[in-house]
C-alpha cells in the first residue's frame, strides 16, 4: 500500500509536515486507514489461503507466486479504492477552484 500510495496516488509528493500534525492528512478513521485495511485483507487471501485451502490447481500452480499474486491484487484494489486519489490533491483542488474564478 506503501508503494502504491506514494507513486502512483501521490506521485512522489509527500506533505512532511502533515505526518507530524495530529489532525492533519495522514490522520485516518481511529487512526486506521479502512481502504489499506480492507486491500491487506483481500490480498492475504491470494497468498496465504488460496494456495491451502483454495482449488487444488491454485496451490499447485500459483502456490510459489502467491506473495506476488497477493500483494498485486492488495495494490491494485487499494488504486482502486482511493479513487486514484490522495486527500490532499482532493483538498489541493478545491481551494485552487475559487482562486481561478476569481482571476
Amino acid at each position: 500500500m506503501i508503494v502504491v500510495d506514494y507513486y502512483l496516488i501521490r506521485k512522489t509528493q509527500l506533505n512532511v509536515s502533515a505526518l507530524y500534525d495530529e489532525h492533519g492528512e495522514f490522520r485516518f478513521k481511529g487512526g486506521w486507514n479502512i481502504r489499506a485495511f480492507a486491500a491487506i485483507a483481500v490480498g492475504s487471501v491470494f497468498s496465504s489461503i488460496l494456495p491451502v485451502y483454495g482449488p487444488s490447481g491454485y496451490g499447485a500452480k500459483l502456490g510459489p507466486y502467491s506473495r506476488f499474486i497477493g500483494v498485486a491484487v492488495a495494490g491494485v484494489l487499494y488504486f482502486a479504492l482511493s479513487g486514484g486519489r490522495s486527500r490532499l490533491a482532493a483538498r489541493t483542488a478545491a481551494t485552487e477552484a475559487p482562486e481561478a474564478t476569481q482571476a
